[in-house]
């Protein structure tokens, strides 16, 4: 036991030190600036969602921005500094939760410390929170901590709390709001036990959310939930870096298409998925599932969805989190610096050559190729296992599941078809 603490704080302390290099080196640009800029609008008496495009999530980290920058008026040091704070604060407390987690699986201490250690010292977290400033670390910590408590409910009150701090979750950002299905089919739990839960949850946007919308009500709706993402990762980003060859453009076409066939394809693979998932103890294969499902499928995704799997593959201890993070890495490195240098390097980004060096654009290619590779490899791995437990399911369950997947493959057809076509200009 010892011993594995040991390795557990020497790998959080090696973790911080690197994030600090980071921190104290990074500037105030890109999503860093809009999140300073947010709290000015909120800490001014303005909704924020009147400016669509400077703040597309939902409210709660509104309130973490003004926050910050009021201490950061008061203590007179910089925004970029203290935002970047909470995530890495989150990453620790992620770690920690981890190592709970697995020890509560009745993993021994050591191998569970070395898995843990594998998200806070993984470069795709660093970057995503020490470089980039992006706060889904939070969400996942939030994500993790609601499965964990109703995954173990030792405490009565356990089940009251999962779905107040999944409503949380969803509150700083849409993404597990893709999961919670898969929360309400959990377990051999009491239709009123599943109704409570999603009540809850939902109560729990409704009241964050309100005084945004008393404010605004259209652009607040329109702000959040007319975002589709953006075309910078997976097979989009392929796209993008062949497109890029043929006419020097780094702006793809059709995107939107894409965006809206591959938005239906993931919404009816997540329908199918959960249905597989139904009645059965796989909360944490099925959040994963459904992650890898919509980083394979839809196209508008950003850097920072990387690390939504990568707690939660830990805690399967699947091998394939460190190829998944190798991948990762590499389209990492091969998006910031090509569109985005300052972000990743802070004030040392001049050493890349500036923006848009076509020398990076391989990198970029590759790395999203072999990122999405892996990732629809992994699903598939994990999908095989799901469809073991077909035959359990009673014939309509049976039928809905066929009928979906016949949906679901058709629905992909448009998808395809928007990619070769995309494929074939770029070839010419």
């Amino acid at each position: 036991m010892k011993e594995a603490k040991l390795i557990l704080v020497s790998g959080i302390f090696i973790s911080i030190l690197i994030r600090g290099f980071f921190i104290f080196t990074g500037l105030e640009v890109g999503d860093v600036k809009n999140m300073h800029d947010t709290a000015n609008m909120l800490l001014s008496g303005l909704n924020p969602y009147t400016n669509s495009h400077l703040y597309p999530y939902p409210p709660l980290y509104v309130f973490v921005e003004a926050a910050t920058a009021l201490f950061t008026n008061f203590a007179g040091t910089s925004f970029h500094f203290l935002i970047k704070f909470w995530p890495n604060l989150a990453d620790i407390f992620i770690t920690l939760l981890l190592y709970k987690f697995l020890r509560k699986q009745k993993v021994s201490p050591t191998p569970a410390a070395i898995w843990s250690l594998l998200y806070i010292l993984n470069p795709v977290t660093i970057i995503t929170s020490s470089a980039h400033g992006q706060f889904d670390s939070i969400v996942s910590l939030l994500t993790i901590l609601s499965i964990y408590l109703l995954t173990f409910p030792s405490k009565k009150f356990y089940i009251l709390l999962s779905p107040i701090i999944l409503g949380l979750a969803i509150s700083f950002k849409a993404n597990p709001a893709m999961i919670l299905p898969v929360f309400l089919v959990f377990g051999q739990r009491a239709l009123p036990e599943r109704a409570r839960f999603f009540l809850l949850t939902c109560l729990t946007i409704g009241i964050i959310f309100l005084p945004f919308l008393l404010l605004n009500f259209n652009a607040t709706l329109v702000s959040v939930f007319g975002y589709s993402g953006v075309s910078d990762f997976g097979y989009a980003a392929v796209l993008r870096a062949l497109w890029y060859q043929i006419n020097a453009e780094y702006w793809l076409p059709q995107a939107e298409d894409l965006i809206g066939a591959s938005k239906l394809a993931f919404l009816l693979g997540a329908a199918l998925l959960v249905i597989l998932s139904s009645g059965k103890d796989t909360l944490i294969r099925s959040c994963l599932l459904i992650y890898l499902l919509f980083l394979t499928v839809f196209s508008g995704q950003s850097a920072q969805y990387s690390i939504w799997v990568l707690p939660l593959g830990i805690l399967l201890r699947d091998r394939w989190v460190i190829a998944f993070s190798f991948a990762a890495l590499f389209a990492h490195l091969g998006f910031y610096l090509f569109f985005a240098p300052e972000l990743l390097l802070g004030k040392y980004f001049t050493i890349t050559g500036g923006f848009y060096q076509t020398k990076y654009m391989p990198l970029y290619f590759f790395g999203n190729l072999m990122l999405w590779v892996v990732t629809a490899l992994w699903l598939l791995k994990i999908l095989k296992g799901q469809w073991a437990n077909f035959q359990a399911f009673k014939k309509p369950v049976k039928s809905l599941a066929l009928a979906l997947s016949v949906l679901f493959l058709v629905s992909l057809i448009p998808v395809i078809n928007l990619t070769l076509q995309i494929i074939q200009a770029s070839t010419k």
